[in-house]
């Protein structure tokens, strides 16, 4: 779901014949810049992390592979000069990301950000530097629900409210996703004897998404 987001933005970017500047932050074994190396989407890839055993890791990765994968060793983009059109950190704490986008967001063009918790502060921070929040797109995996978000500078035409920026169901790519999850979040609630007022809200406003664009 990352790849798919990363190659759409990628492939709607004028560069004038330019390849993209794109770095993986956070990059673990190196399978999401791998697999868009493989699949043609880009012609380079920086990886990042700020240990060295994943780096070694993706390089030995990437020998197999007979790929051509430019891996660094630093702390978010440090190691990386001058402008990058996209950017994508995943499976980071949502503080973490919004770190690493905070202190390199004036040479960001566009960021896609997964984390392993919760939306808000990436939605929140957004709100804050003048950036927005392009789409959203939810899964489940192993009973857990995860978002991707993509930011691009620029702030939204209308301000995000306190259910947007709690649920993000303006942006949301897929409907079906983020109402399991708000159905989950209402039956924690309730179960807890707490009231679900702004989980349930953002449910009917889910619902009036999906008469809107159904599927």
């Amino acid at each position: 779901m990352v790849a798919e987001e990363v190659e759409r933005l990628v492939g709607s970017s004028d560069l004038l014949g330019v390849p993209p500047v794109y770095v993986d932050v956070g990059c673990d074994h190196a399978g999401l810049p791998l697999t868009l190396l493989h699949r043609g989407a880009l012609s380079r890839a920086i990886a990042v992390d700020v240990h060295e055993a994943p780096c070694v890791l993706a390089r030995e990765n990437a020998r197999k592979l007979g790929l051509d994968l430019d891996v660094r060793l630093s702390d978010g983009l440090d190691g990386v000069d001058g402008w990058v059109d996209v950017v994508s950190i995943c499976g980071m704490g949502s503080g973490t990301a919004v770190g690493v986008l905070d202190a390199a967001r004036a040479r960001i063009g566009a960021a896609i950000v997964q984390p392993n918790d919760t939306g808000e502060t990436v939605r929140r921070w957004a709100a804050h530097v003048g950036w927005s929040v392009a789409r959203e797109r939810g899964c489940w995996d192993a009973g857990r629900y995860y978002g991707v978000l993509v930011l691009v500078p620029g702030a939204a035409p209308d301000a995000p409210d306190a259910l947007e920026l709690a649920w993000g169901v303006r942006a949301q790519r897929d409907v079906d996703a983020l109402g399991a999850r708000l159905s989950a979040e209402i039956q924690r609630l309730e179960a807890l004897g707490k009231p679900a007022t702004l989980p349930r809200l953002a449910e009917q406003h889910l619902a009036h998404a999906r008469r809107a664009h159904p599927a």
